[in-house]
């Protein structure tokens, strides 16, 4: 059952980045750490998140764990840096606490997809969004739509492209191998130890 809001609270539609940096910090908060893995990399880093990780923030002081002392030893000379930009962020860290631990691996990042230039839109779409009163909706729903005719497009186009073929295998042609005759003579002598010598 959906909650009501309460007097004076203002519930309408919300940007989705807001939403969903209160969903990280809900979800970081329900895990008993002060922030979520992904703020944590965006914040110290991706070399450093893998072998690090966040987490109690008890009277300003954020705990963190890391993979190795050299690491502590390492980060600790970023602290007064990572505190600052987590202030940013609105986190209430005064100080760091490094100890070394276990760090589990954070999810891979996925990679980033190189999206279609964007298209003209056709005649019957840009008719039908004339009716879209909001001109900021207008343009949003515009860019939505002309990127996805492109990438539609690039879809199509992929489709009929010809896909490489396969390499053919290598010759066994000359210089490839070494022939009979091409081998070193050996002399009927049994070959000597050199620790006979």
């Amino acid at each position: 059952m959906a909650r009501r809001p309460t007097p004076g609270s203002t519930r309408g539609p919300q940007p989705l980045g807001q939403l969903l940096t209160v969903a990280h910090q809900t979800a970081a908060r329900r895990a008993g750490v002060a922030l979520d893995r992904e703020t944590w990399r965006e914040v110290a880093g991706a070399r450093i998140a893998q072998r690090s990780a966040p987490g109690s923030l008890e009277g300003g002081v954020l705990q963190v764990v890391v993979a190795s002392p050299v690491w502590a030893q390492e980060l600790s000379f970023l602290a007064e840096e990572i505190v600052g930009k987590l202030r940013e962020r609105g986190v209430a860290v005064t100080s760091i606490r490094f100890r070394t631990g276990k760090v589990e691996a954070a999810a891979p990042r996925p990679a980033a997809r190189r999206l279609a230039k964007p298209i003209e839109l056709p005649e019957d779409a840009k008719q039908h969004l004339a009716g879209v009163d909001d001109p900021e909706l207008r343009a949003v729903i515009a860019q939505a739509m002309g990127q996805s005719l492109a990438n539609q497009a690039r879809a199509a186009e992929a489709a009929v492209r010809p896909k490489p073929a396969a390499r053919a295998p290598r010759s066994a042609g000359p210089g490839s191998a070494r022939s009979a005759q091409d081998a070193p003579k050996r002399s009927g002598a049994p070959r000597r130890n050199r620790e006979e010598d």
